[in-house]
C-alpha cells in the first residue's frame, strides 16, 4: 500500500475515539501511569492551530524509501511514527533547529540496518554504519559534529540505557547534553510505537517505565489511538474489513477458526464442536493431518478478529479468509510463545511449552482441546466458493511430511467409503503413496536436493489432489443424481440434513446462526 501518515489522518474522524485497545490495556492493569494523557484529537487541533502539522508531513514526505527496511513491523509506516513523536517531543522539550533536524533524521533512518522483525541489538550499529550513504550530499552533515550526534543517536537506540554515557565518550562528541537530548528522545519515539506489536493483546509491548522523558510518557495513549486508526485504514484499504459487522453485534473477542473448504469437518463441526487431534481421537472421529505442527494434538488454533495490523503475514488473511468461518466468542484463548524467544531445548521439551505461534502470526490464539457447539454462534460462507465444481478444490494441503499427505488421503477414502456404496480402490492409493516415498528416501540419502524435493513432492501432492477431487465428485453425482454437482450443492445438503437455514446474507457471504436449538441437540 503506497499510503503516508498524511493519507492516514485523512480518515480521521473526531467524532471516533480509536481508543478500544487503550481501554484493553487499562482494564487488564496493564499500566500504572501517573502522567495524565494526551488525546489524539488533541494533538491533531494543536498542530493545526499552530501551523505545524505541514512541518511534520513535509519532513515525513523527504524519507528516502529505498534506504529503509522492507517491513511491515519496522519499515515505513513504523518510521513515519516515530517520526510523528519525535517531532512532538522535540517541540514540547524546545530542540534548536539543528538537533531537530538530526533528531529527524534519526527517527527516519534508525531501523536500515535492520535484517529481521526479531529483537536484534545491533542493528542501530549497523544501521549507523550505513547512514554515510544516505546523508552524502546533505551539506548539513559536512559538519563533523552533527554527523557523529547523527550516528551516535541511531547507534543508540537499540542499545541498554548504560551505554548512554560511554557511547558520547566514544563518538568524541563536545556538545554532550545535546547527544543525550537527541538519544533519549529518539528512544522514547521508537519505544512509544511498540504498542503496535501488541494491538489486541491483554498486555504490552511497551513498557512506560522505560520511557525517558514525561512528554513521552504523555503520548502512550495517543500512539495507541494513532496505531488503531493505522489498522482501520489499512483494513478498509485491502478489503480485510469484511466481518466488521460481525464484530459489533459479538459481545467480547470476536475468534474465527475455518476448515478451509472442507465440508465433511464442516458438518462434523456442526454435530461435535471444534475438537483437538487428542479429542477427535479420543471420540473416535475421524480426521486427519494436515501439517507437520507443534499444536495440533492439544490445541486449536484460531484467529482473533479487528484488533492486529492485518499485514500478509496474519492468521486472518492467510488461513480464514475466503474459506467456511466459524465465529466464536466467550472462549479462553491465550497467545503461543514466539519461536523467537525458544531454544533447542525448548523445543525439544515442546510438550511442556505448547502453544507455539510457528506462523509468528500477530492475530493467531489458542484454545486448549474443545470449543463446544454453544460456543459457535454462526457460520460465514463466502459466496464465491458456492459455484466451484468439487475437482476445483484443494483437498491436499501443500505440506512437506509424506505422512500429512497420506493421512489426508486415508481421510478422504474413509469418509467415500462410508457415504457411497460403491468400492474404493485403497490398494491404489496406497501403492502411489509407498512408490512416491522413494522421494524421501532419495533427499535422507542427500540424492536430490531441498528444491527438487519440494517440487516432486508438490508435483505428487497435485496427483493425489485430482484423484480425491474426482472421487468426491463422482460421489456425490451418485447421491444428488446430478451430473454438475458444486460445492452450493453440497453445502444446501448439510444445512437441510442438520435442520439450519440461511440467515441472511449480502454481497459476500452466507450467514448461517446456530441457534439455541442446535446448540442444545
Amino acid at each position: 500500500m503506497n499510503l503516508t501518515i498524511l493519507d492516514i489522518l485523512r480518515n480521521y474522524d473526531s467524532s471516533f475515539y480509536y481508543e478500544d485497545d487503550y481501554r484493553k490495556k487499562e482494564t487488564n492493569g496493564v499500566y500504572n501511569i501517573e502522567e495524565s494523557q494526551l488525546d489524539l484529537d488533541d494533538i491533531l487541533v494543536f498542530l493545526n492551530n499552530n501551523n505545524l502539522f505541514d512541518n511534520i508531513i513535509k519532513e515525513i514526505n523527504s524519507i528516502d524509501k529505498k534506504y529503509l527496511y522492507s517491513s511491515f513491523n519496522h519499515g515505513y509506516y513504523h518510521n513515519e511514527r516515530v517520526l510523528f513523536f519525535g517531532y512532538l517531543i522535540g517541540k514540547e522539550r524546545k530542540l534548536n533547529d539543528i538537533n531537530m533536524k538530526i533528531l529527524m533524521d534519526a527517527c527516519k533512518y534508525h531501523d536500515i540496518g535492520r535484517v529481521n522483525d526479531i529483537r536484534d541489538d545491533i542493528h542501530g550499529l549497523i544501521s549507523s554504519n550505513k547512514i554515510d550513504k544516505v546523508i552524502e550530499n546533505d551539506e548539513f552533515y559536512k559538519n563533523p559534529e552533527n554527523l557523529k550526534l547523527l550516528k551516535c543517536a541511531i547507534e543508540y537506540h537499540s542499545t541498554f540505557d548504560k551505554y548512554l554515557e560511554p557511547m558520547i565518550e566514544n563518538y568524541e562528541i563536545n556538545d554532550k547534553e545535546s547527544a543525550k537530548e537527541i538519544m533519549k528522545i529518539l528512544k522514547d519515539a521508537d519505544g512509544l510505537d511498540r504498542v503496535r506489536l501488541s494491538m489486541g493483546r491483554t498486555y504490552s509491548d511497551l513498557d512506560p517505565s522505560f520511557l525517558r522523558t514525561k512528554e513521552a510518557k504523555r503520548l502512550i495513549k495517543a500512539s495507541h489511538q494513532l496505531n488503531e486508526l493505522y489498522l482501520k485504514v489499512f483494513k478498509e484499504k485491502t478489503k480485510q474489513n469484511d466481518l466488521d459487522e460481525v464484530k459489533k453485534n459479538t459481545e467480547g473477542e470476536l475468534y474465527l477458526h475455518s476448515v478451509g473448504l472442507d465440508f465433511f469437518k464442516f458438518e462434523s463441526i456442526l454435530n461435535n464442536g471444534i475438537l483437538s487431534k487428542n479429542e477427535l481421537l479420543k471420540r473416535n472421529i475421524l480426521s486427519s493431518k494436515n501439517f507437520d505442527g507443534c499444536n495440533f494434538e492439544d490445541y486449536i488454533s484460531v484467529a482473533i478478529y479487528g484488533n492486529e495490523y492485518y499485514s500478509p503475514n496474519n492468521s486472518y488473511n492467510n488461513h480464514v479468509r475466503g474459506n467456511i468461518i466459524f465465529c466464536i466468542s466467550n472462549i479462553e484463548a491465550f497467545d503461543g510463545h514466539k519461536t523467537t524467544e525458544l531454544t533447542v531445548e525448548d523445543y525439544k521439551n515442546r510438550s511442556i511449552l505448547l502453544p507455539i505461534n510457528m506462523g509468528g502470526y500477530a492475530d493467531e490464539r489458542f484454545v486448549k482441546e474443545e470449543i463446544p457447539i454453544e460456543k459457535i454462534d454462526k457460520v460465514i460462507i463466502p459466496k464465491n466458493i458456492l459455484n466451484l465444481k468439487l475437482t476445483d478444490i484443494n483437498y491436499i494441503s501443500s505440506s512437506l511430511s509424506f505422512d500429512a499427505i497420506e493421512s489426508q488421503i486415508n481421510y478422504y477414502t474413509s469418509i467415500v467409503e462410508s457415504k457411497w456404496n460403491q468400492p474404493i480402490n485403497r490398494e491404489e492409493f496406497k501403492f502411489l503413496v509407498n512408490s512416491a516415498r522413494s522421494i524421501e528416501e532419495k533427499r535422507k540419502r542427500k540424492e536430490i536436493s531441498s528444491k527438487d524435493f519440494q517440487d516432486e513432492l508438490y508435483s505428487f501432492s497435485k496427483k493425489m489432489n485430482y484423484k480425491i477431487g474426482l472421487m468426491v465428485d463422482s460421489m456425490y453425482k451418485s447421491i444428488f443424481n446430478k451430473e454438475d454437482v458444486n460445492i452450493g450443492d453440497v453445502v444446501e445438503d448439510i444445512l437441510e440434513r442438520n435442520k439450519l437455514n440461511i440467515s441472511m446474507d449480502d454481497e459476500n457471504f452466507l450467514y448461517i446462526n446456530l441457534g439455541e436449538t442446535k446448540k442444545l441437540q
